[in-house]
Protein backbone atom coordinates (compact mmCIF):
# COMPACT_ATOMS: atom_id res chain seq x y z
CA UNK A 1 0.00 0.00 0.00
CA UNK A 2 2.83 2.39 0.91
CA UNK A 3 4.58 1.53 -2.33
CA UNK A 4 1.45 2.40 -4.34
CA UNK A 5 1.13 5.69 -2.49
CA UNK A 6 4.79 6.51 -3.23
CA UNK A 7 4.36 5.69 -6.93
CA UNK A 8 1.24 7.86 -7.06
CA UNK A 9 3.15 10.76 -5.52
CA UNK A 10 5.96 10.33 -8.05
CA UNK A 11 3.43 10.31 -10.90
CA UNK A 12 1.78 13.48 -9.59
CA UNK A 13 5.15 15.24 -9.23
CA UNK A 14 6.16 14.23 -12.78
CA UNK A 15 2.87 15.54 -14.20
CA UNK A 16 3.19 18.80 -12.24
CA UNK A 17 6.80 19.23 -13.38
CA UNK A 18 5.74 18.57 -16.98
CA UNK A 19 3.10 21.33 -16.91
CA UNK A 20 5.41 23.68 -15.01
CA UNK A 21 8.17 23.23 -17.60
CA UNK A 22 5.72 23.92 -20.46
CA UNK A 23 4.50 27.15 -18.84
CA UNK A 24 8.00 28.36 -17.95
CA UNK A 25 9.43 27.53 -21.39
CA UNK A 26 6.57 29.38 -23.11
CA UNK A 27 7.11 32.45 -20.92
CA UNK A 28 10.88 32.40 -21.50
CA UNK A 29 10.43 31.86 -25.24
CA UNK A 30 7.95 34.73 -25.46
CA UNK A 31 10.43 37.04 -23.73
CA UNK A 32 13.16 36.28 -26.29
CA UNK A 33 11.15 37.78 -29.17
CA UNK A 34 11.70 41.33 -30.37
CA UNK A 35 8.43 43.06 -31.23
CA UNK A 36 9.09 44.42 -34.72
CA UNK A 37 5.59 45.94 -34.92
CA UNK A 38 6.36 48.43 -32.13
CA UNK A 39 9.82 49.14 -33.56
CA UNK A 40 8.26 50.36 -36.82
CA UNK A 41 9.91 47.65 -38.88
CA UNK A 42 6.95 46.95 -41.18
CA UNK A 43 6.75 48.34 -44.72
CA UNK A 44 3.44 47.59 -46.47
CA UNK A 45 3.08 48.42 -50.16
CA UNK A 46 -0.07 49.87 -51.71
CA UNK A 47 -2.07 47.46 -53.85
CA UNK A 48 -3.53 48.28 -57.26
CA UNK A 49 -6.18 45.57 -56.81
CA UNK A 50 -7.71 46.99 -53.64
CA UNK A 51 -5.97 44.67 -51.20
CA UNK A 52 -5.12 46.14 -47.82
CA UNK A 53 -2.87 44.43 -45.28
CA UNK A 54 -2.82 45.29 -41.60
CA UNK A 55 -0.15 43.91 -39.28
CA UNK A 56 -1.48 42.09 -36.24
CA UNK A 57 1.84 40.84 -34.89
CA UNK A 58 5.43 40.72 -36.18
CA UNK A 59 8.41 39.52 -34.20
CA UNK A 60 11.72 37.69 -34.35
CA UNK A 61 14.28 36.10 -32.07
CA UNK A 62 17.70 34.54 -32.74
CA UNK A 63 16.22 31.43 -34.34
CA UNK A 64 12.99 32.31 -36.13
CA UNK A 65 10.54 35.00 -37.10
CA UNK A 66 6.79 35.32 -37.30
CA UNK A 67 4.45 37.66 -39.16
CA UNK A 68 0.69 37.65 -38.62
CA UNK A 69 -1.52 39.95 -40.62
CA UNK A 70 -5.02 40.57 -41.91
CA UNK A 71 -5.76 41.18 -45.57
CA UNK A 72 -8.97 42.89 -46.71
CA UNK A 73 -10.42 43.21 -50.20
CA UNK A 74 -11.42 46.90 -50.38
CA UNK A 75 -12.40 46.71 -54.06
CA UNK A 76 -15.83 45.93 -55.53
CA UNK A 77 -14.72 42.74 -57.30
CA UNK A 78 -13.69 39.27 -56.16
CA UNK A 79 -9.95 38.64 -56.19
CA UNK A 80 -9.63 35.20 -57.75
CA UNK A 81 -5.95 34.53 -57.10
CA UNK A 82 -3.20 36.63 -55.59
CA UNK A 83 -0.21 36.19 -53.30
CA UNK A 84 0.78 38.31 -50.33
CA UNK A 85 4.58 38.34 -50.28
CA UNK A 86 6.37 38.89 -46.96
CA UNK A 87 10.13 39.51 -47.13
CA UNK A 88 12.36 39.44 -44.07
CA UNK A 89 15.58 41.48 -43.80
CA UNK A 90 18.40 41.73 -41.30
CA UNK A 91 19.74 45.00 -39.84
CA UNK A 92 22.13 45.41 -42.81
CA UNK A 93 19.24 45.26 -45.28
CA UNK A 94 20.13 41.79 -46.60
CA UNK A 95 17.19 39.64 -47.68
CA UNK A 96 16.94 36.61 -45.39
CA UNK A 97 13.83 34.75 -46.48
CA UNK A 98 10.62 35.31 -48.46
CA UNK A 99 7.24 33.75 -47.72
CA UNK A 100 4.14 33.71 -49.94
CA UNK A 101 0.54 33.49 -48.74
CA UNK A 102 -2.00 32.50 -51.40
CA UNK A 103 -5.34 34.28 -51.56
CA UNK A 104 -8.20 32.72 -53.50
CA UNK A 105 -11.78 33.93 -54.03
CA UNK A 106 -11.50 36.91 -51.69
CA UNK A 107 -14.92 38.60 -51.93
CA UNK A 108 -15.41 42.40 -51.79
CA UNK A 109 -15.19 43.58 -48.18
CA UNK A 110 -13.98 40.16 -46.97
CA UNK A 111 -11.03 39.96 -44.55
CA UNK A 112 -8.77 37.01 -43.79
CA UNK A 113 -5.98 36.55 -41.28
CA UNK A 114 -2.76 34.89 -42.40
CA UNK A 115 0.50 33.71 -40.85
CA UNK A 116 4.03 33.60 -42.24
CA UNK A 117 6.66 31.69 -40.25
CA UNK A 118 10.33 32.28 -41.00
CA UNK A 119 13.04 29.69 -40.38
CA UNK A 120 15.69 32.34 -39.80
CA UNK A 121 16.27 34.65 -36.85
CA UNK A 122 17.74 38.10 -36.39
CA UNK A 123 15.05 39.72 -38.53
CA UNK A 124 15.13 43.51 -38.34
CA UNK A 125 12.16 44.40 -40.57
CA UNK A 126 9.54 42.99 -42.94
CA UNK A 127 8.38 44.20 -46.35
CA UNK A 128 4.87 43.23 -47.45
CA UNK A 129 3.61 43.48 -51.04
CA UNK A 130 1.45 41.60 -53.56
CA UNK A 131 2.29 39.44 -56.58
CA UNK A 132 0.24 37.46 -59.10
CA UNK A 133 2.49 34.38 -59.14
CA UNK A 134 4.92 32.72 -56.80
CA UNK A 135 8.34 32.60 -58.52
CA UNK A 136 10.55 29.53 -58.51
CA UNK A 137 13.65 31.43 -57.44
CA UNK A 138 14.37 30.99 -53.76
CA UNK A 139 16.97 32.41 -51.43
CA UNK A 140 19.85 30.25 -50.30
CA UNK A 141 18.21 29.85 -46.86
CA UNK A 142 14.93 28.66 -48.43
CA UNK A 143 16.78 26.05 -50.50
CA UNK A 144 18.74 24.87 -47.47
CA UNK A 145 15.61 24.49 -45.33
CA UNK A 146 13.83 22.66 -48.17
CA UNK A 147 16.69 20.13 -48.17
CA UNK A 148 16.49 19.65 -44.39
CA UNK A 149 12.70 19.25 -44.51
CA UNK A 150 13.02 16.78 -47.39
CA UNK A 151 15.54 14.75 -45.40
CA UNK A 152 13.34 14.68 -42.30
CA UNK A 153 10.27 13.64 -44.30
CA UNK A 154 12.06 10.99 -46.37
CA UNK A 155 11.24 7.41 -45.40
CA UNK A 156 14.63 6.18 -46.54
CA UNK A 157 17.21 8.70 -45.35
CA UNK A 158 20.05 6.94 -47.15
CA UNK A 159 18.31 7.12 -50.54
CA UNK A 160 17.63 10.81 -49.96
CA UNK A 161 21.31 11.46 -49.18
CA UNK A 162 22.44 9.41 -52.20
CA UNK A 163 20.11 11.34 -54.52
CA UNK A 164 20.47 14.84 -53.11
CA UNK A 165 23.78 15.23 -51.29
CA UNK A 166 26.82 13.03 -51.79
CA UNK A 167 25.36 11.37 -54.90
CA UNK A 168 26.07 14.62 -56.75
CA UNK A 169 29.79 14.00 -56.22
CA UNK A 170 29.57 10.40 -57.46
CA UNK A 171 29.56 8.85 -53.97
CA UNK A 172 26.90 6.22 -53.40
CA UNK A 173 26.36 4.25 -50.20
CA UNK A 174 24.59 1.00 -51.06
CA UNK A 175 23.94 -0.44 -47.62
CA UNK A 176 21.03 0.72 -45.47
CA UNK A 177 22.23 1.96 -42.10
CA UNK A 178 20.25 0.98 -39.00
CA UNK A 179 18.22 3.68 -37.25
CA UNK A 180 20.44 3.66 -34.16
CA UNK A 181 23.39 4.80 -36.32
CA UNK A 182 21.43 7.87 -37.39
CA UNK A 183 20.48 8.63 -33.77
CA UNK A 184 24.05 8.31 -32.51
CA UNK A 185 25.41 10.37 -35.42
CA UNK A 186 22.83 13.08 -34.76
CA UNK A 187 23.66 13.11 -31.05
CA UNK A 188 27.37 13.50 -31.83
CA UNK A 189 26.66 16.41 -34.17
CA UNK A 190 24.38 18.12 -31.62
CA UNK A 191 26.94 17.61 -28.85
CA UNK A 192 29.68 19.26 -30.90
CA UNK A 193 27.65 22.29 -32.01
CA UNK A 194 28.89 25.62 -30.63
CA UNK A 195 27.16 26.91 -27.50
CA UNK A 196 24.04 28.90 -28.32
CA UNK A 197 23.75 27.56 -31.89
CA UNK A 198 20.40 25.87 -31.33
CA UNK A 199 19.36 27.44 -28.04
CA UNK A 200 19.67 30.90 -26.60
Amino acid sequence: MDRMKTLSMYAIWIILFFFFSIVVSNVLLKNTYNDITKAGGINIAESEDGLKVETIEANSNKMQGFYRGKVTNTSDKTIESKFVRVKSYDANGSLLQTKYVKLEDLKPGESREFNARFDVGGIDHYDVDYVDEMPDDKTYMDKMFDKVKGFLRAENKLDFMNNNVWGKWGINVDTELPTWVWWISGAIVLYNLPAGFLFF
